[in-house]
């Protein structure tokens, strides 16, 4: 129940989905970089990386991708 309450919440973010790597230094770069909301959500070797403003969302892709 409580993951389908989280997912609700996220449903308007901008979502980035990456393997699930080099975590420590992407939340780091969010933490200094993102103006707005963020969250992560780890799935099978891969990492969802969900960002309230798409912006943000933007720019992590273009660093992380």
């Amino acid at each position: 129940m409580a993951d389908l309450k989280l997912m609700h919440l996220l449903e308007n973010y901008h979502v980035i989905t990456l393997e699930d790597d080099q975590f420590p230094d992407k939340l780091s770069w969010c933490l200094i970089n993102c103006k707005n909301k963020f969250r992560d959500l780890s799935n099978n070797g891969h990492r969802a990386w969900y960002f309230e403003d798409k912006n943000d969302a933007a720019f992590f892709a273009i660093k992380w991708s």
